[in-house]
């Protein structure tokens, strides 16, 4: 889990930069049975949490395209 937002590069010429995984609202609780909307967070239900991404760098993106931690800006 990443603890701060850290630059990601994707192929040649993306570089994203990917946010801490987001804290559950509580104003999403109308949107799960009972309101639990705690559901949504990392620590208790690893996989379904939601993250962010912000681009720095577009670019063409390709499958197969290589994805690295810390890239040299």
């Amino acid at each position: 889990m990443l603890e701060t937002p850290e630059p990601v590069g994707i192929g040649t010429d993306v570089v994203v930069e990917v946010a801490p995984y987001a804290l559950p609202c509580s104003k999403n609780a109308r949107w799960f049975l009972g309101g639990d909307f705690e559901r949504m967070g990392h620590a208790r239900e690893a996989g379904v949490s939601r993250g962010y991404a912000s681009v720095l760098h577009g670019g063409a993106l390709r499958v197969g395209d290589p994805v690295v931690l810390e890239p040299q800006l």
